[in-house]
């Protein structure tokens, strides 16, 4: 098992924002880059494993039977480390099925064979349904 090395590194700000400096931290394994926000461990049987945040939305949506699936924002908090972030709950662009690009969240599901058919933002309700069907 390659072991991580986190470093921290100082960026400067965008043009606009008020802060001077902010820091970024990154996570390497093998010369592999991981984003910070992704990247938590986990004590596997002893051994140290990097576990991507939405893993357990993954791993929640797998079990699941049948072609559609009704589920609470609450219901899917419950699989993320620290819940959802704010912008589920406000942005349905959150909610777009976008496999390439930073949306990492939405990759969970598409991986996982399934498909945001329909979000409910004031009800706070999301439908997936199969991939494919």
């Amino acid at each position: 098992m390659t072991p991580l090395t986190f470093l921290t590194t100082r960026m400067r700000p965008r043009p606009g924002h008020a802060s001077s400096s902010a820091a970024i931290r990154v996570a390497f394994a093998g010369g592999r880059k991981l984003s910070w926000q992704v990247v938590r461990l986990a004590a596997v049987q002893g051994h140290a494993v990097v576990v991507a945040k939405y893993d357990g939305l993954a791993e929640f949506l797998r079990r699941q039977r049948g072609v559609h699936l009704q589920v609470t924002f609450e219901q899917l908090a419950t699989t993320v480390p620290g819940g959802l972030p704010p912008s589920a709950y406000r942005h349905r662009a959150w909610w777009a099925n976008e496999a390439n690009g930073r949306h990492v969240h939405a990759r969970a599901w598409l991986n996982a064979g399934w498909v945001v058919s329909g979000i409910d933002l004031a009800g706070q309700v999301v439908t997936f349904q199969r991939s494919g069907t």
